[in-house]
């Protein structure tokens, strides 16, 4: 797998989206191995989802190489507070011709 760019914050047009969420995939193909599910708690802090167990992950770097080589989805929420203006933007990071399939409605009720 190639490894992604994993941005804590993204702009889609001009508004701003934090990272709330990373579901990273363990093994050698999409039908066999582990998935874990990162989420970020309000105090900034992230949660580690592993089957049954929760654990806090107060060191939990989504920079690491292993987290971006197998990262499968990313789940940004709509930052209410910030401008976009020092942002990447979310098309930077996007293969070719991905960007464009983006939907520019808001999807009604979602939240991390």
């Amino acid at each position: 797998m190639r490894s992604v760019e994993i941005n804590q914050k993204v702009s889609v047009a001009g508004r701003a989206y934090n990272l709330c969420s990373a579901i990273v995939h363990y093994g050698g193909t999409p039908s066999a191995g582990h998935y874990k599910a990162y989420g970020q708690c309000p105090d900034k802090s992230w949660a580690l989802f592993n089957d049954d167990e929760v654990s806090l992950d107060r060191k939990c770097d989504l920079s690491l190489e292993e987290v971006k080589s197998q990262c499968c989805i990313l789940m940004y929420e709509k930052d209410e507070q910030d401008g976009a203006s020092h942002i990447s933007p979310l098309q930077s990071v996007l293969q070719p011709g991905v960007a464009s399939l983006i939907s520019k409605q808001p999807v009604s009720g979602a939240k991390c």
